[in-house]
């Protein structure tokens, strides 16, 4: 039997007539999320700030809807909804990917880290507004659509726990945390609805920006291992699984599902604490 292509879905997979919005889905790890779903049969929105990002991906993809838009804006998240629904009549599947890296605030934070007394509110607000509101806003705006059809998925990208409460990563780790504990939150409240709220991560750091991380090439993970384990979140094979955060790295084209949801998940957020109202 072949093996699928390194980043390849697993066959089968039931996302055709399905919508997708992968925030930040111009480049890295968003592209290989958007590209894969796209490729499994889903109708896929891509918001992103950078026009030179969407101008390359849809010369790549040209099936691939792209929004020019901040996500951590209101206004551009309803109209990020509202292009989805309008272009396609459904909304079906949320990734926050979108991001931003310490190098926005100094181009060598990787080998110079940008202490936590070294940060300015606005800079700071900047990486809450990216990376923790900006999935809260877009998961809200289109949970009403999911709902109707008891059915949807969250998917937030998050970090390593390393990378969130390592040196330097004030900016970084802290609103990233909270968009991982948000997904636990979301699990919770979403109980029985059908919409499920989960985490992905790559498993550690990866090559989309080596000269940024100031990473050895051969420590980096490959970007597209995201693809399979996101169009496997996408579909109705992942019925019922939430509230876990994914390592990508770990997910093993060759495995089955079960074997692969035993060994790259795990609870998401923070096992140790307690996990129901008045536990």
């Amino acid at each position: 039997m072949t093996s699928p292509a390194p980043g390849a879905p697993r066959p089968g997979r039931d996302v055709a007539g399905r919508t997708a919005v992968v925030t930040g889905g111009g480049h890295g790890l968003g592209r290989v999320m958007a590209l894969a779903l796209a490729r499994a049969g889903a109708a896929v929105v891509v918001p992103d700030i950078s026009p030179e990002h969407l101008r390359a991906l849809l010369a790549e993809e040209p099936a691939i809807i792209g929004v020019r838009a901040d996500v951590a804006e209101e206004a551009d998240v309803r109209r990020v909804v509202d292009t989805a629904i309008g272009e396609t009549g459904r909304l079906d599947v949320v990734v926050n990917n979108a991001g931003i890296s310490p190098a926005a605030i100094r181009a060598d934070a990787a080998t110079n880290p940008v202490l936590f007394w070294e940060l300015t509110g606005e800079e700071f607000r900047r990486f809450l507004g990216v990376h923790t509101v900006a999935p809260l806003l877009m998961a809200s705006a289109a949970l009403p659509h999911m709902r109707a059809r008891d059915w949807g998925r969250i998917v937030n990208v998050t970090t390593s726990h390393v990378t969130m409460l390592g040196r330097g990563r004030a900016a970084y780790g802290p609103p990233k945390a909270a968009s991982e504990a948000l997904v636990a939150v979301m699990a919770h409240d979403l109980e029985g609805s059908g919409v499920t709220a989960n985490v992905l991560i790559p498993g550690g750091a990866a090559a989309t920006h080596p000269e940024r991380e100031g990473t050895s090439a051969r420590n980096l993970i490959d970007p597209e291992v995201m693809g399979p384990p996101a169009v496997f979140l996408a579909s109705s094979d992942a019925d019922g699984i939430t509230a876990r955060r994914f390592q990508a790295c770990l997910w093993d084209p060759d495995r089955s599902d079960a074997q692969n949801v035993a060994s790259s998940a795990a609870p998401v957020a923070w096992p140790a604490a307690p996990t129901r109202p008045g536990a």
